[in-house]
């Protein structure tokens, strides 16, 4: 199973930013940990597409541009 943390949500857009973790529940040691995701479930931690991201900042621009 994944693991997300949900940090931040764009209503309007139905868009989530999540940031991957690792099995430890530390961020993901990867190029790209943060993403938003458009039409993100819950239940399946499942989404239609998304973008990905290398820091926080990037990602929160893009959830609110």
């Amino acid at each position: 199973m994944k693991r997300l943390l949900e940090l931040d949500v764009n209503l309007e857009k139905d868009y989530t930013l999540l940031v991957r973790l690792n099995a430890d529940g530390e961020i993901l040691n990867s190029p790209q940990p943060f993403v938003v995701a458009y039409k993100f479930n819950r239940q399946t931690s499942d989404w239609s597409q998304g973008h990905y991201f290398h820091n926080l900042k990037s990602a929160m621009d893009f959830l609110y541009e």
